[in-house]
């Protein structure tokens, strides 16, 4: 083989053909590599390709395309052709640089400052190419561009290897990073749920804290003697009101004892069996009928029998006003007689009036004071037990009066 110095034209020095730029295919062989490698891409060769008809299958690799490249490029064909007009345009600022060096040493001067540029591909066809390189300048070109292509699959491989270890790095992190983001989003609800409790425990203390404002205002109006003039004041305003009930009682008693002596005066003088019609308030002319004790009571026709006596008759009262219970428990006591009371399910249960109803001698409920549906039930419930039952008009005290009269009757 010849040396690189006199290999590397083809055209024969003795001829003495005027100097110029050398064609890709009038290189020597070694060169025709390193052009194709260096200063063409993949895409590249397949325009090419395309361009010079050549059939470029899409299962050909990378390098059955350069091996197919780098064979053409030692022949004057069409291919070989394409492909130095192309490298003249790509590279055309390179080759004008190279136009203006004289001699071996610019082009020496000028190779270095694109290596050291990194501009290597365009320089090396300006270089290898011109009409003056030739000698040393060839072989140091060439080994540098060689070794570069070493390097640079070095280095590709050595880049694939940490992208595959970066890849498996990024996935351990996406991982770390999607638990981390999952730690993150309990830990935020967890603090939305102490956030929520801490809230209310601040709405709670607040209600404390007016309590307790409230507690020491009342607290200082006990101190100041403010509150115990405001309960001496409710003491006598409610005594003065007790004065009152006692008195309207004690009318009330006075009325009751004027119309049970007028209904023993005229049971006296118009004497009628029966049982008497009770009425809400008596007119002078209808009068109760005469009413006669137990057969068994010691009294019965004595001169001075109490009338009306209940002779320890038991009666229930259904209904009515509560604050007048009382009253009529002692009227009914001082006519020989018990009174029991239920309220008709106000505030009582009504399970209690069977049992209550049993254990009495009659049954009174004022209409205007108990619910229609207790009236039915105690009234069926005495029929069933054999009670006597007597509904009054109203809850007054003439109507209860009434009442006795025609229990003890």
């Amino acid at each position: 083989m010849l040396p690189i110095s006199e290999s590397h034209r083809h055209a024969d020095a003795q001829q003495q053909q005027p100097r110029r730029r050398l064609k890709l295919w009038e290189l020597d062989h070694r060169f025709h590599c390193l052009v194709i490698g260096t200063c063409l891409t993949i895409d590249e060769l397949r325009r090419l390709a395309r361009k010079a008809g050549i059939s470029v299958g899409a299962a050909m690799s990378h390098y059955e395309l350069h091996h197919s490249f780098v064979q053409l490029a030692g022949n004057p064909v069409f291919a070989a052709r394409a492909i130095h007009k192309w490298l003249d345009r790509k590279f055309a600022a390179a080759v004008k640089r190279s136009s203006a060096c004289r001699n071996v040493g610019e082009l020496g001067a000028l190779w270095d400052v694109a290596s050291a540029a990194g501009d290597i591909a365009g320089a090396f066809w300006a270089l290898v190419t011109h009409a003056l390189a030739e000698g040393a300048l060839l072989e140091r070109i060439y080994g540098e561009v060689h070794m570069l292509s070493h390097l640079a699959g070095h280095s590709n491989h050595s880049a694939r290897h940490e992208l595959a270890m970066l890849k498996r790095r990024v996935a351990e992190l996406e991982d770390v990073q999607a638990r981390s983001a999952e730690a993150a989003r309990l830990r935020i609800k967890d603090l939305e749920r102490r956030a929520e409790v801490l809230s209310e425990r601040a709405q709670r203390l607040d209600v404390l804290k007016r309590e307790l404002a409230a507690a020491q205002a009342e607290l200082e109006m006990l101190q100041n003697g403010e509150a115990l003039a405001r309960l001496r004041a409710e003491k006598e305003a409610l005594a003065t009101q007790l004065e009152q009930a006692l008195a309207r009682v004690q009318a009330a008693e006075r009325e009751a004892r004027g119309w049970a002596k007028l209904a023993s005066s005229t049971a006296t003088m118009h004497p009628s069996p029966g049982r008497p019609t009770l009425v809400e308030a008596p007119a002078a002319a209808e009068a109760p009928e005469p009413m006669t004790c137990l057969r068994q009571c010691g009294a019965s026709g004595a001169d001075d029998c109490p009338r009306p006596d209940l002779c320890g008759r038991r009666v229930l009262y259904v209904g009515g006003r509560n604050r007048q219970v009382a009253h009529f428990r002692a009227l009914a006591a001082r006519h020989n007689g018990e009174l029991l009371h239920h309220d008709g399910g106000l505030s009582e249960s009504t399970t209690r009036l069977a049992a209550m109803i049993q254990s009495v001698d009659a049954v009174v409920c004022p209409i205007d004071c108990v619910s229609h549906e207790a009236c039915l039930h105690i009234k069926h419930a005495c029929k069933r037990m054999a009670k006597p039952f007597f509904t009054l008009r109203s809850a007054s005290l003439a109507s209860f009066l009434e009442a006795l009269n025609a229990v003890a009757a």
